[in-house]
């Protein structure tokens, strides 16, 4: 059975939207080779750090929803990790377990969040 799971997503604040949109579509093809598929993508804005972290003074978020299988989840991690462009990776579960007869909401694209 797979599971929800909610990812927040730190990409570098020098990349422009093209880079960024290619990022998201590079984090679509990682989840659906996992055997996950991507839900939901929100796109928080670009935020300034509370400090710099590894020299960079702030970063675009974006909030991502998938499904997937509990065991692939730490391959993910893994493979993101080693990726050029992901400069945080948070992701947790939700809670909730995803059926099989439930529609597809992976086509959807970035929404614009509201910026503080």
């Amino acid at each position: 059975m797979k599971n929800l799971y909610e990812g927040l997503f730190i990409f570098a604040g020098d990349l422009d939207g093209e880079k960024l949109d290619e990022m998201i579509e590079r984090l679509r093809k990682e989840v659906a080779d996992q055997g996950g598929q991507v839900r939901n993508v929100t796109r928080l804005g670009k935020r300034t750090f509370a400090r710099p972290l590894k020299k960079l003074r702030e970063g675009y978020y974006y909030v991502v929803v998938f499904d997937m299988e509990g065991s692939r989840v730490q391959v993910l991690r893994d493979r993101l990790k080693m990726l050029e462009g992901f400069f945080r990776v948070n992701i947790v579960k939700s809670g909730k377990e995803v059926g099989e007869n439930e529609g597809n909401r992976g086509d959807e694209r970035p929404q614009e969040g509201r910026e503080e």
